[in-house]
């Protein structure tokens, strides 16, 4: 079974934000948790691309905790550089970081794009830095998130 890790500086960042971090090979490395489940097949690791503004209308593709799946969000979902303080309050193609890693921020998180590893779009002082660490799940290998290095 193929095992995917969030990159640690992303739970990190999330933990010092007062974010919750899913239970993943990164945060429970046993890949037991309290619900008694198991780590997810690879195969079910990547249900959408947040590269690729797949979902329906009112839902974005964001982290699950295995990997990406389409989730309602906000109808006033904000901007890359908007404060937020969940997935739900970001637009489509955007993620709710903490602000230690992403310039300009005002509150304790901000929102900010998702980003193709390939191609780095992301200006300014922020990079496409990986989601996640060591091998990424099928599908996965491309995604990366605008933020300042650290």
């Amino acid at each position: 079974m193929h095992r995917s890790r969030v990159a640690p500086w992303i739970v990190a960042f999330a933990l010092a934000a007062g974010c919750s971090v899913p239970k993943t090979a990164a945060t429970d490395p046993t890949g037991d948790d309290t619900d008694g489940g198991q780590m997810f097949d690879e195969a079910d690791a990547i249900q959408c691309d947040p590269l690729d503004v797949e979902c329906k209308d009112g839902y974005s593709c964001l982290p699950d905790g295995r990997g990406f799946s389409c989730q309602e969000i906000n109808e006033d979902a904000g901007a890359p550089g908007d404060p937020c303080d969940i997935a739900a309050e970001c637009r489509p193609g955007t993620l709710c970081m903490t602000g230690l890693v992403i310039a300009g921020c005002d509150g304790l998180g901000c929102c900010t794009p998702f980003c193709d590893l390939d191609e780095d779009g992301c200006g300014g002082l922020h990079q496409c830095l990986p989601y996640f660490s060591g091998d990424p799940p099928m599908g996965g290998e491309d995604i990366g998130v605008c933020s300042i290095p650290q």
